[in-house]
């Protein structure tokens, strides 16, 4: 990620958006990119200095999906690399750390019913119920 001067004296970056999330609560919203970070944003932010809050680094690749939970939406789901990560957004590291995949990951769904449920799909066709309790 190459930093450059920003607009108005803030420092920007120059990377490449994956995938994004948008949840309706507050504007807030997720992008992920190719250099495996992930960057909180706020739409409805005040000033431009708050529109783009805390970012998280830990996928050593692009990150290809990224989640909120539908119940408690302070925490979210990166695939990227051979891992997946459970995050808390008040957190720069993230809580949960998958093992290392023989197989890219590709994907994750938290699941409407039953809070903390989540599945992920990889590049050879599994779909994997990585939860510890069924």
């Amino acid at each position: 990620m190459a930093a450059r001067a920003g607009w108005g004296g803030y420092e920007s970056y120059t990377a490449v958006m994956v995938c994004g999330r948008y949840t309706t609560a507050g504007g807030k919203f997720l992008v992920a990119t190719e250099q495996g970070t992930v960057v909180s944003c706020n739409r409805k932010a005040k000033n431009p200095a708050d529109r783009s809050g805390m970012s998280y680094e830990g996928h050593s690749g692009p990150v290809y999906a990224c989640q909120r939970s539908p119940f408690m939406p302070k925490f979210f789901l990166t695939i990227g690399d051979w891992t997946w990560r459970l995050w808390n957004e008040e957190l720069r590291a993230p809580v949960i750390t998958s093992k290392y995949h023989m197989s890219y990951m590709t994907d994750t769904c938290w699941s409407p019913a039953r809070p903390g449920v989540f599945m992920t799909t990889k590049m050879d066709g599994t779909l994997d119920d990585p939860n510890p309790n069924p």
